[in-house]
């Protein structure tokens, strides 16, 4: 009898520990892809996490908003806009260089990025503009890109070049209570390309 409940315990036990959820957070992520037609659903687990779920987190872990700053927010660049370049030694030439730009809003924050392209790596410039609620969460990501617009001058004779935006993609963002990011959307030109949902 005695050996007979001792059995029983060690059963109890052993399915208890087997059932032990593993300490992390669980993603759903969907993908559709551009021929309408194929799509991918899969769970993708992030193991002791130890941040906040922040766009920096969807940064490392599922490689979203490309070209983020280390801070969103610097109160000492109110209603500024700052250019770096990549080389300081090499003229500021897309021929020979390239910048990236960062505009910031009256509260110092980041409201748009813009990479200027290189010609001579053969990328195309692109940018986004960022959107905040009232919480100074960001919730809305437009993603463009630039291309070139040319403009008749006068009888039409003369041409000029201006880059035009064009809106390629949105990413928005849901919320819970806790200002943790439990949805990441992105939509393109030809409907939802992906969806992040936290599942647990």
């Amino acid at each position: 009898m005695r050996n007979g409940i001792k059995s029983f315990l060690i059963i109890i036990l052993a399915l208890q520990y087997s059932c032990k959820q593993p300490e992390g957070l669980k993603f759903k992520v969907s993908t559709n892809y551009l021929d309408g037609k194929s799509h991918l659903t899969k769970t993708k687990m992030i193991a002791n996490p130890n941040s906040e779920i922040n766009v920096y987190f969807f940064k490392k872990h599922f490689a979203q908003f490309y070209g983020l700053p280390n801070k969103l927010t610097n109160e000492k660049l109110k209603n500024q806009e700052i250019t770096e370049w990549k080389f300081e030694d090499r003229p500021k030439e897309l021929s020979e260089n390239w910048s990236e730009t960062f505009k910031y809003d009256p509260n110092g924050n980041l409201i748009e990025y813009k990479y200027s392209g290189c010609t001579f790596c053969s990328q195309f410039p692109w940018g986004y503009k960022l959107f905040y609620n009232k919480n100074n969460d960001i919730v809305e990501q437009q993603i463009y890109y630039l291309r070139q617009k040319n403009i008749s001058e006068g009888n039409g004779l003369k041409l000029k070049f201006e880059l035009q935006e064009v809106m390629d993609r949105k990413v928005m963002l849901t919320y819970d209570k806790n200002r943790n990011i439990v949805k990441l959307k992105k939509v393109g030109t030809n409907g939802l390309e992906e969806l992040i949902e936290l599942v647990e």
